[in-house]
């Protein structure tokens, strides 16, 4: 118990000298969220577009899994994305995917 205890102390005191020596700032915590999960809801939306044919002609896998098309970009950002991220602009769309580095 006194371990913890002591623990806590050091822990505190190392974190009065440096206040941001043990902070993920939110920059970085919104970067690792985009990391995490966006190459998930990517390939929801591709599910979800390849389930529609009608969908499936703004955006579509390639035949090998490995790259996908957007065929009717404005249409892409107004009908799909919205119901997998919270972005309004295809350059929003692309940021992401750089982020993730899936280019």
């Amino acid at each position: 118990m006194m371990d913890s205890h002591h623990s806590s102390d050091a822990s505190s005191s190392a974190g009065a000298e440096n206040p941001t020596h043990h902070r993920v700032s939110h920059d970085d915590s919104v970067l690792g969220n985009v990391r995490e999960h966006f190459p998930f809801r990517l390939y929801d939306m591709l599910k979800y577009a390849a389930a529609d044919d009608e969908l499936h002609s703004i955006v579509s896998c390639s035949a090998d899994g490995r790259s996908f098309s957007i065929h009717q970009k404005d249409i892409f950002v107004e009908r799909i994305v919205p119901k997998f991220f919270k972005i309004t602009k295809f350059r929003s769309f692309v940021s992401m995917i750089n982020l993730c580095s899936l280019e």
